[in-house]
């Protein structure tokens, strides 16, 4: 295998993709004997699907290209598909003709959830309708790779890093001299022409949102605030709640910022626990705004912490300073790091990069060698206070 070769899939998963892989090659190759692949011409590409059916921090990466293409085919009809956990915010952008929501029921079976594969077909018929000339996803994995075929779309390309590649027409070989997640999503539109890297990330925030928010924020605290999201899409790559209500303390005493915790619904507990342990520093707004105001209060935050999330992400492309907290995750390639944004990271693990669902080492969680002091000293770095 190449070191790309299904590179953020599990070593547990491995073996049973190859054994797809291979045998979805032998059956869907033979169509390639027989229907060589085409020459990619711009100009006859009118219609366009894309794929943003993964999580928020992924679809943020991704604007950039979203932008970058949108900008090389500004007359085309460029449609999205979005996931339930990424849908608000793909509608907020400014790149699309319209979106259809897609809750892939391959994903709920992953989650061993119920999936409704009924309301899959008719929207995959309803796709299929629109004959589309190309379907793009930059990320790339089998689900989505089999999403792209059953559109019927002429042109389907993606990253085949994580299964799937037999249902591309033109599979993206990954460049491993890109380590960063920006850079390798941009690379899916080099087939197109297309140089994405030039586009930074970009979320747009209304002054309805920034209004809103610090309406809000102004009912609950004094003065400025930061903004810390203490929840990630795992436990795993989740800070101690008690170290998160000491660096709110560590904040209001060493710069006289309050804290705003902010966060989907699900986390609203954790952010009750944190706010209460934080003895009047932090006040938690988990689950309680909508994305874009919580978009507008992290715009007006003197500075951002969070765990290796979407809204760390979030905050980079809003240009906010920021602290990102990574353990089992992989920091260079999902972290940002110049002058007003460090991770903190502490890799001395042999097992890392291991998995972001489980620790391997729990008494020695990497997490938790995340100090309190070190986080808000990089605060002060970040943000050149005091």
């Amino acid at each position: 295998m190449r070191p790309s070769d299904y590179e953020l899939v599990e070593p547990r998963f491995r073996r049973a993709l190859c054994v797809i892989d291979a045998l979805g090659a032998a059956t869907w190759g033979l169509r390639g004997l027989f229907a060589p692949r085409r020459r990619i011409d711009p100009d006859e590409i009118r219609r366009i699907l894309v794929l943003g059916t993964y999580g928020l921090g992924d679809a943020i990466l991704a604007t950039g290209c979203w932008r970058a293409l949108r900008d090389r085919f500004p007359n085309a009809i460029i449609d999205a598909m979005s996931s339930p956990r990424s849908d608000v915010l793909v509608r907020m952008l400014p790149y699309f003709d319209s979106v259809t929501i897609f809750d892939n029921p391959v994903y709920r079976v992953r989650e061993s959830k119920p999936g409704n594969w009924a309301a899959a077909r008719s929207a995959i018929r309803a796709l299929r309708a629109r004959r589309y000339d190309l379907c793009l996803d930059v990320i790339g994995d089998l689900p989505n790779c089999a999403l792209a075929a059953a559109t019927g779309a002429r042109i389907r390309i993606a990253h085949p890093t994580m299964g799937g590649g037999f249902f591309l027409t033109h599979p993206v070989a990954r460049d491993t001299a890109n380590t960063h997640q920006r850079a390798i999503l941009a690379e899916t539109l080099a087939p197109l022409g297309i140089d994405a890297r030039a586009h930074s990330m970009e979320l747009p925030v209304s002054e309805a949102d920034l209004a809103e928010a610090h309406h809000v924020i102004a009912e609950r605290i004094d003065g400025p605030w930061a903004a810390i999201s203490p929840g990630a899409l795992t436990s795993a790559k989740t800070w101690p709640a008690e170290r998160f209500a000491a660096l709110a303390a560590r904040l209001k005493e060493r710069f006289g910022w309050s804290s705003i915790l902010l966060g989907a619904p699900s986390e609203k507990d954790l952010g009750t626990r944190i706010a209460d342990a934080s003895h009047g520093a932090a006040v938690s707004l988990c689950g309680e705004l909508a994305l874009g105001t919580v978009f507008g209060a992290i715009a007006q935050a003197r500075v951002f912490v969070g765990n290796d999330s979407g809204l760390t992400h979030a905050a980079v492309a809003l240009d906010v300073p920021a602290v990102q907290l990574f353990g089992p995750g992989l920091p260079d390639r999902f972290g940002h790091r110049d002058a007003r944004r460090e991770i903190l990271f502490d890799n001395d693990c042999r097992f890392h990069p291991c998995s972001t669902f489980r620790c391997k080492v729990p008494d020695a969680w990497c997490m938790e060698r995340l100090h309190v002091d070190a986080a808000a000293d990089a605060v002060a770095r970040v943000t050149g206070a005091a």
